[in-house]
């Protein structure tokens, strides 16, 4: 049986819906504690528990935007259901409450059938979410419209707010905006990765007998054409030269095209065919309403959803080289399908076309790119013949799809090999890993750290990461032990593999109300931020997700951030959901008075 507690703060800015899972025998004085602690980094932490208003949820009654009741504030409250969407704000289903102050809100669940859960029973759930959301995708992509129609601006907006269709490419409905951002997809496949150092290695040697071929191409690109299919008629020749690959017009088995010219992708001559390179023109850029690269990138998502490639598709995740061309602009993508479809942009819109007489360094920057791609084609054309499983993998407990390929880190005694149990955030955008050593030098953790399954680690990617904090730190007990932190692909300084400690804990915001006191976290996790301090160090993101409280002491985590002060600097992107200190903007300077004031916010 559940039960659900619903949580109103006045007289402060709207925010969207929050969840916490509590423990059944809470009183509702202590839930409501819990909650102010759980979520004190979107509070101002300068009200006391008593301004709440609690009401509990009597009714499971799902609202949504069709089904709106005119519900009155607040003597119908408890009518409310118990279910919010996360990225549904309370105002946009109370119209009553627009009328009055802002409110923040937020949802507590507890269910009285709650079982201990162990890494195990999560990394389960956690999995068979994944795959459910995987087959819901191939399901949808089968029925949907042709990549044609569904990339048209409108449909695309409606697709980009449907949470069973979206695609991963980093675009919303500004009306209902939902979290498009996934993973870089050079985690997933290295012929991704080498394409990005190829193409900003300035030392790639470029074969001169490209280049007239480049200008060849650039030559006919400038042509304004009748038609689509006479376009890609005079491009298409030498567009197969500078790749150094040859494209096949294909039709899906549903007998679903694009556009009237069909769908051209790579194929590989085997047993079985696999998409390493899919080819989408417009004779010219925005004709039709539709933007070519998401065009090619349903394209992608649409064939590879199909029966017939099953066999491919149950195996791993799809690597996939987008080629979008729009008139005189050709744009390179790559796409991989994990639970859903992942598609990023590799490259700016490139100008293929001639402007004036002294275009030669524009044709030798060209020339470069085709260089890179077709390398990158060969590597993973190379990946599919060599590295591709031989068995299929549908119902592996952990799919490699799942997860990026990078499986391995050097250490001062030998090569750790780790295999990927599950995320750590259900977030579309996770970078970070629960995994399991498989092989390399012994007694990399204490017994203490291992279980059944071996011994476990955690490993995530990042831009950036501060080593001297968190060494700092973890050598004197108040971080998780540091393992590796480098290059997590070659040729890629940008890009971070770490991996460290698991701690089997919990962040202090799972704390009770009465072990927050009793555990003193404001006075302790002031012991350790005052360590970075007397070093130099500022830490920048305090809140209580990256304290962890494990074995009676606190740990910090997540120094992806943290830097030396003066030097280190918040992000170009910073949640507009979270009150950060005063003087904190995106790419700013860190303080230490911005850590100051995270830490009195614990008290």
């Amino acid at each position: 049986m559940s039960k659900s507690f619903f949580f109103l703060c006045r007289e402060k800015p709207s925010m969207r819906a929050i969840h916490l899972r509590a423990d059944p025998e809470l009183s509702v004085s202590e839930l409501a504690l819990q909650f102010f602690r759980q979520f004190n980094d979107y509070f101002a932490m300068s009200s006391a528990p008593g301004e709440w208003e609690i009401y509990k949820f009597k009714k499971e009654v799902r609202i949504s935007r069709e089904t709106r009741p005119p519900y009155t504030f607040p003597a119908d409250l408890h009518e409310i259901a118990d279910y919010l969407h996360d990225a549904t704000e309370l105002s946009s289903l109370l119209p009553r409450l627009q009328e009055q102050d802002k409110y923040y809100h937020g949802i507590i669940s507890v269910n009285s059938t709650i079982q201990p859960t162990t890494h195990n029973t999560e990394e389960k759930d956690v999995l068979t979410e994944l795959r459910n959301v995987y087959n819901t995708t191939i399901a949808q992509s089968r029925r949907s419209q042709t990549p044609s129609e569904i990339s048209k601006s409108a449909n695309y907006r409606r697709n980009q707010a449907t949470k069973e269709t979206l695609l991963l490419d980093g675009r919303y409905d500004f009306r209902d905006p939902a979290n498009t951002t996934a993973p870089p997809v050079e985690l997933y496949n290295p012929a991704f990765s080498q394409f990005l150092a190829d193409i900003a290695d300035p030392t790639l040697e470029v074969p001169k007998k490209l280049i007239p071929k480049v200008a060849k191409l650039m030559d006919l690109a400038s042509a304004i054409y009748n038609a689509e299919e006479t376009r890609r008629t005079k491009l298409q020749g030498p567009l197969n030269d500078v790749m150094d690959c040859a494209l096949a017009r294909v039709t899906n088995s549903d007998g679903t095209a694009p556009d009237a010219t069909g769908l051209h992708v790579l194929l590989k001559t085997t047993s079985q065919a696999a998409a390493i390179c899919i080819e989408e023109y417009q004779n010219e850029y925005g004709e039709g309403s539709t933007d070519v690269t998401t065009q090619a990138s349903f394209s992608m998502q649409r064939m590879w959803s199909l029966p017939e490639n099953n066999f491919i598709r149950e195996r791993c995740c799809c690597p996939t080289f987008l080629i979008a061309i729009g008139g005189p602009w050709f744009g390179v993508l790559g796409a991989v399908l994990t639970h859903k479809c992942i598609v990023q942009r590799l490259t700016d819109l490139a100008w293929l076309g001639l402007s004036t007489p002294l275009e030669e360094q524009h044709c030798i920057q060209l020339s470069k790119l085709f260089y890179s791609l077709a390398r990158a084609l060969h590597r993973l054309r190379e990946w599919y013949d060599t590295e591709l499983p031989t068995f299929s993998l549908a119902e592996a407990p952990s799919h490699p799809r799942f997860f990026p390929s990078i499986t391995s880190y050097p250490s001062p005694s030998g090569n750790v090999v780790f295999r990927y149990l599950r995320p750590l955030e259900r977030d579309n955008a996770c970078v970070a890993f629960l995994a399991e050593i498989v092989e390399g030098p012994e007694c990399l953790l204490e017994p203490s750290k291992t279980d059944e399954q071996g011994q476990l680690i955690v490993v995530k990617f990042a831009a950036r990461y501060c080593v001297e904090a968190h060494q700092l730190l973890a050598d004197m007990g108040m971080a998780p032990k540091l393992f590796h932190c480098g290059q997590a692909q070659p040729r890629r300084p940008g890009l971070l593999l770490i991996a460290m400690e698991y701690l089997s804990g919990t962040t202090v915001n799972g704390l009770t109300a009465d072990q927050w006191q009793a555990c003193k976290v404001q006075s302790n996790v002031g012991n350790i931020v005052k360590v970075l301090h007397d070093n130099g160090l500022v830490f920048g993101d305090l809140r209580t997700p990256n304290i962890m409280y494990v074995n009676s002491s606190f740990k910090l985590i997540d120094f992806d951030w943290a830097g030396k002060e003066g030097e280190a600097r918040y992000p170009p992107f910073l949640s507009t959901g979270i009150p950060w200190p005063l003087g904190t903007q995106p790419y700013a300077l860190i303080t230490r008075e911005h850590d100051m004031e995270w830490l009195r916010r614990l008290g």
